[in-house]
């Protein structure tokens, strides 16, 4: 009989272990890395380079006639691509295709293509201001520009008297006239990527290029363009890994068989649940601290989140008076996490009293101390959590 009974032991033993190793298995979720941003846009830009136009060109007795154009801008399309290296630096590529008006060799007007390309790094200055749908940005840039025309700065027309009608043009950028065809181009610019949302947003960047060599070609450009961004575009969470260790020990079979479960962390409302006051006290126990530890670490990994904590009380006392109470619970778990190194931005407290209280206050001390507790809410509406007062009721 005792043999029989040491097998049926054995055998629940044997089948909460495989249990056990199951759950293992399946509480433990798999580390998801974020992905790298990318973005991709489209849009035009302003190139200021000014050249100056000649036609209908007329010689009489009564005098010279022509018609002169100034040109101080070019248009063109604008092709952008850019991918997340690091946090604070992305790499970008970014090409540009237009057409001008232009004098020809046979000093007539006619319509010529550009086209403006090239690599660049923009220094991204989003973590330095943790703001999350604003972007400014430094770039510098090495780009290669083909255009099918030349910058005329000067020249002469014969009359009828076989005579010459000198013309010319003076540019405060460019003083020397440049009729290369292949440019290489560095450049040095700022920009502003606004977003809309997650996805979807609006950039201007504004570049000083200037070419290489005697006869240099300078010239300011500004490009406006509308993105769409891919890939992660939040902190990742803190992976939180549940395991789970049944300790078999041989005992009697009149004796209890004991399972201890580990947790390597907790989520936050399982931690915040043991975080318990003293009736009538906002002090925070010893008791509380290990616990605060756990909860500043898992805060520290998601620094872009906001959180809302509230403070409350049993339903004894005044309700002006549970309410200060409560506001003080919850700042004195505020003022710990800062404490432990928890960005001041990511929290706000506030205070709700008995509001909420489930005990009645005729119940035992050991009952209501359920009430005196404080909660955290994860805040994912930016424009209500501006709203929210830093410490407040």
């Amino acid at each position: 009989m005792v043999t029989t009974k040491y097998i049926l032991l054995s055998l629940a033993l044997s089948s909460s272990l495989m249990i056990a190793q199951g759950q293992e298995a399946e509480s433990c979720p798999k580390d998801h890395t974020p992905k790298k941003t990318w973005e991709i846009g489209l849009g035009g830009n302003l190139v200021n380079i000014s050249r100056m136009t000649l036609s209908n060109y007329n010689s009489s007795e009564k005098g010279d006639a022509y018609t002169l154009r100034l040109h101080n801008v070019m248009f063109g399309g604008n092709l952008y691509v850019a991918h997340e290296l690091t946090p604070w630096l992305y790499a970008d590529l970014q090409a540009t295709l237009g057409r001008v008006t232009a004098i020809v060799a046979d000093r007539k007007e006619a319509e010529r293509f550009f086209g403006l390309g090239g690599l660049g790094l923009q220094f991204r200055l989003t973590p330095l201001f943790k703001k999350k749908y604003v972007e400014p940005y430094f770039r510098i840039g090495a780009n290669y520009m083909y255009k099918e025309f030349g910058l005329a700065k000067q020249g002469s027309l014969p009359n009828f008297r076989n005579d010459e009608l000198r013309w010319g043009h003076s540019d405060a950028f460019n003083k020397e006239a440049n009729m290369e065809r292949h440019l290489f181009l560095p450049s040095v610019g700022f920009g502003v990527n606004s977003w809309f949302n997650d996805r979807v947003g609006f950039g201007i960047q504004g570049d000083y290029m200037t070419s290489l060599g005697a006869k240099r070609l300078s010239f300011p450009q500004v490009i406006a363009r509308v993105m769409i961004r891919f890939g992660s575009t939040k902190e990742a969470a803190p992976r939180i890994v549940y395991r789970e260790r049944v300790v078999r020990e041989t005992v009697p079979v009149e004796k209890e068989i004991i399972k201890y479960v580990e947790k390597d962390c907790d989520p936050l409302y399982k931690l915040f649940s043991n975080i318990t006051f003293e009736f009538d006290r906002y002090e925070i126990t010893p008791e509380s601290e290990p616990l605060l530890d756990e909860i500043a670490k898992i805060l520290k990994g998601m620094p872009e989140s906001r959180f809302l904590i509230t403070g409350h009380t049993d339903a004894r006392g005044s309700v002006a008076y549970n309410e200060r109470l409560s506001a003080r619970r919850a700042e004195a778990i505020v003022q710990a996490l800062e404490g432990r190194g928890v960005f001041k931005d990511m929290l706000k407290s506030r205070g709700a009293g008995k509001r909420i209280a489930a005990i009645p206050a005729s119940d035992t001390h050991e009952v209501r101390e359920g009430d005196r507790k404080v909660t955290i809410e994860l805040i994912v509406r930016m424009p209500y959590w501006n709203k929210l007062p830093k410490r407040g009721y």
